[in-house]
């Protein structure tokens, strides 16, 4: 902060920042400071003054925290406020080369390969001062359930070969399915077709939801409102009755 004034610092959820249930205090509540600069939130989030509420900004977290993070694309990094003037001047401050974050779901015999892929999608490598991290969530076949040697194995090959930093999110061991998804195609299962299981096996819905979590995640309200008047329509009314009738596993709500 440059100049004068009074300056609240604090790591706290304003509600209609974030998700009310993490929300601290309404920014209607925050104090009459120049400038409030808080933590919290991992997005940029720059609020002018205006209607008795002082101006205050979320910077956005240089190093994604959960893939969801790393998926989303949006500005990131430190701001410059300037409180000498009537009013707060917030400028970014631009990082000059921020490290590639990638997201990659692949079975573990062809992730080398989805790998390879994601990076020539993202851009000429040539450029890139920092090596890039790749997010991996991989899923195994039912004879690879102790195959912790061959994800391993699989994560230092990509990293040595392709001279990218190769983490792992998840590893999913997958099970023979009983009934196929509804609309799910050959290839490897996505997030979708796993959450689809879940749902009655409808993949449609399954794609609502995911639809409706990043909505949330962004701070789209108007989208998420809008998905969730389509998910609770008519449409899908005999589903969730046939999904509560069967008596779904309860671990749905990690999803949302």
């Amino acid at each position: 902060v440059r100049g004068r004034g009074w300056v609240l610092a604090a790591h706290l959820g304003l509600a209609g920042a974030t998700h009310e249930e993490d929300a601290v205090l309404d920014e209607a509540s925050l104090p009459p400071v120049d400038y409030a600069a808080l933590g919290h939130v991992h997005r940029r989030i720059v609020r002018p003054p205006g209607e008795g509420v002082p101006a205050y900004a979320y910077p956005g977290s240089l190093v994604p925290l959960s893939v969801d993070e790393a998926r989303l694309d949006h500005p990131r990094g430190a701001l410059l406020v300037d409180l000498s003037g009537d009013e707060p001047s917030i400028q970014e401050v631009r990082v000059e080369e921020p490290r590639r974050h990638l997201v990659v779901a692949a079975r573990v015999e062809t992730a080398l390969r989805e790998v390879e892929k994601a990076l020539a999608s993202a851009g000429p490598r040539g450029a890139w001062k920092k090596k890039p991290i790749v997010h991996l969530t991989l899923y195994a076949g039912p004879r690879q359930a102790g195959g912790s040697y061959t994800v391993r194995s699989v994560v230092q090959s990509i990293s040595r070969k392709l001279g990218v930093i190769a983490r792992v999110s998840r590893v999913v061991y997958l099970e023979p399915r009983r009934e196929p998804v509804e609309g799910a195609g050959a290839g490897a299962p996505d997030e979708a077709a796993l959450l689809a299981e879940y749902v009655g096996g409808n993949l449609e819905a399954a794609r609502l939801l995911l639809e409706l979590k990043e909505a949330l995640l962004s701070g789209d309200q108007e989208r998420a409102e809008a998905l969730l008047r389509e998910l609770t329509g008519p449409r899908f009314e005999a589903l969730w009755r046939r999904v509560l009738r069967l008596g779904a596993p309860s671990g749905l709500g990690r999803w949302m």
